[in-house]
């Protein structure tokens, strides 16, 4: 999803312990079989070496059985792990059957290294760690073996030295460049940044250490790798660190709005940052982020969240300047920091005041799960062609039924101006009479925004609790269908030109619920689709919301395509109850 993470170090996920052990478990696999895989060049071996050499096989096998229950690691991995690591110093008086040895653990530090990359990016672990082992076990074998040991005449330190520094430094570029952080400030401003760049650096020093030797000693000694293992040591340790860390959060994008994660009170926070222009911004936190959250902005401003009728959530007004800046978001222990970036163009009127939250809700469908689209209007701002058609087809139906008289409600919204008028052109068509009283043989039809139909529907509510009124039914336009609005009747029809139950709907709302523990809407979900370039468009059909928890179904009976029976949970259109078609597909 879009900024996945706040966090100025790119490595809030990253629990300090799990990483010492990585580390720790790596570098000695490395030194070990780098060792193993050299062994051939060492005649004999010390009583003090061997001491040495036992220790650091049981250091490895423990860490790699403290991996099983501390990162939860595969036993087999972790096993195999140990018994290679133990193993190494046991054969170590066949040296072929040692480097065989050496260079099976040498793969599984590999594949523990490169956990969940592929292409490109494992051929590059690869590199950088095999080369990096071969170094490790260079310089060990020529610390351990005295200088006139015939075996070392086969050595050539320099020209091997340069190879594996000019492996190490093709594959640290290729990882910074797929990094994706080369070109801009998160290099310098994150530890993972940090760590990529370290990746590259390192061998670069050790290569320069290297041409130092070459060019003031006379001889091809063997120092030349125990002067530039310092260097290889921090550029491996920098690698696996960074291979452990998540990615750290995408600089924000004006005009495309701040999806993020806050730390707040030991909790990780979802934050909804709209329309992310210069002006007036919406500020969204889900429901259970409680209600001692306040929003500072870029001018030190405080504004307490609040309650939006017609919405979930917490939400807050603030006014963000042109360009980059941060909210700083407070609570009665913490504070979080969330970046933001609203460029230089003209701010969206409509993404705060009444209609802010269906706005934002809008905005958050194109930036799940990674998604990146600009938020350039509101659904507020114009009636699509779509809700056009199925404005008037819900007026025909309901002609069709007999219906005497309709109930407008409306708002002063571009679409709800527009929407009213081809209700009534509709009714004028057909003869029914408009009326603004409640009359129990009339139809309500709701055009308005989420705020304004939230009351309406709740006074509805109230007056069909008192005495029959719209007994023809409460009908909603297509973008009211959402959690808080259709619940303050015990049923409404709504016109829909799409199926809440299909497949690609059912994700939507996964992946809204995921996300932001949030109600769907018909505007996200039009945007969810745009951002992958995708849309679904069916006959219109009239669809009926009820509050019920459970469907009942015969034993084993199948469920609908994508329709969860349960009234909760994720892949529901409304929490605690259903959406169903009442209506086949509706005459044009």
């Amino acid at each position: 999803m879009h900024h996945e993470t706040p966090s100025a170090t790119g490595s809030a996920d990253v629990d300090g312990i799990v990483l010492l052990v990585r580390l720790f478990l790596l570098l000695g696999s490395a030194l070990l079989a780098g060792f193993g895989l050299w062994r051939p060049l060492v005649g004999s071996m010390s009583g003090g070496a061997r001491r040495a050499l036992y220790v650091g096989s049981w250091a490895v096998a423990v860490l790699a059985l403290v991996s099983i229950p501390l990162v939860d690691a595969q036993v087999l991995v972790a096993g195999a792990h140990a018994v290679l690591a133990l193993a190494i110093p046991l054969v170590s008086r066949w040296p072929s059957l040692a480097r065989w040895l050496s260079a099976a653990l040498l793969v599984l530090v590999v594949v523990e290294t490169a956990l969940g990359r592929s292409g490109v990016e494992f051929a590059a672990d690869t590199v950088y760690v095999v080369s990096a082992a071969c170094w490790f076990g260079v310089t060990i074998v020529t610390w351990l073996v005295p200088a006139d040991d015939g075996h070392r005449a086969t050595l050539r330190p320099v020209p091997i030295a340069l190879t594996l520094g000019m492996l190490l430094l093709a594959a640290g570029v290729i990882q910074l460049l797929l990094s994706g952080l080369a070109f801009d400030r998160r290099l310098f401003a994150t530890v993972a940044g940090w760590a990529v760049l370290t990746v590259v650096l390192a061998p670069g020093l050790a290569l320069a250490v290297i041409a130092v030797h070459a060019r003031h000693t006379a001889d091809s000694t063997s120092l030349v790798f125990r002067r530039a293992v310092p260097a290889v040591l921090i550029g491996f340790l920098a690698w696996t660190t960074f291979a452990a860390m998540p990615p750290p959060a995408p600089l924000p994008v004006a005009g495309v709005p701040v999806l993020a994660n806050a730390e707040l009170d030991e909790r990780s926070v979802p934050v909804l940052i709209s329309p992310h222009r210069p002006g007036r911004n919406l500020v969204h936190l889900p429901t259970g982020s409680g209600t001692s959250v306040s929003v500072e902005d870029a001018e030190g401003g405080r504004v307490e969240v609040t309650r939006r009728p017609g919405a979930q959530g917490w939400w807050a007004e603030v006014d963000l300047p042109a360009g980059r800046s941060s909210l700083v978001l407070h609570t009665d222990s913490t504070d979080a920091t969330v970046e933001v970036d609203t460029g230089q163009a003209a701010g969206l009127p409509t993404a705060a005041g009444v209609d802010g939250p269906e706005c934002a809700m809008a905005a958050l469908g194109g930036v799940l799960d990674d998604g990146a689209l600009e938020l350039d209007e509101c659904p507020a701002d114009r009636l699509a062609q779509t809700d056009v058609v199925a404005l008037r087809q819900l007026v025909d139906f309901l002609a069709a039924r007999d219906v005497t008289a309709i109930r407008l409600d409306t708002d002063d919204s571009a679409r709800g101006a527009a929407a009213a008028a081809r209700v009534r052109a509709a009714a004028a068509r057909h003869g029914l009479r408009l009326t603004d009283r409640v009359e129990p043989d009339a139809a309500l039809v709701v055009v308005s925004g989420w705020e304004s139909a939230f009351e309406v529907l709740r006074e509805a509510s109230a007056a069909q609790r008192e005495e029959p009124a719209y007994t023809h039914g409460v009908y909603l336009a297509p973008w009211l269908l959402h959690g808080p609005i259709v619940k303050q009747v015990v049923g409404a029809g709504v016109p829909l030109s799409f199926d809440p139950r299909e497949p690609m709907a059912v994700q939507y709302t996964v992946e809204v619920a995921s996300a932001f523990a949030s109600s769907p809407s018909p505007a996200g979900f039009q945007r969810w689709l745009a951002a992958r370039q995708q849309y679904v468009r069916d006959d219109v059909r009239i669809f009926s919301t009820a509050q019920v928890n459970v469907m009942p179904m015969n034993p084993g009976e199948p469920h609908a395509p994508g329709m969860p029976m349960s009234g909760g949970g994720a892949g529901l259109w409304i929490s605690g109850g259903t959406v169903v078609p009442v209506t086949a597909p509706l005459e044009p």
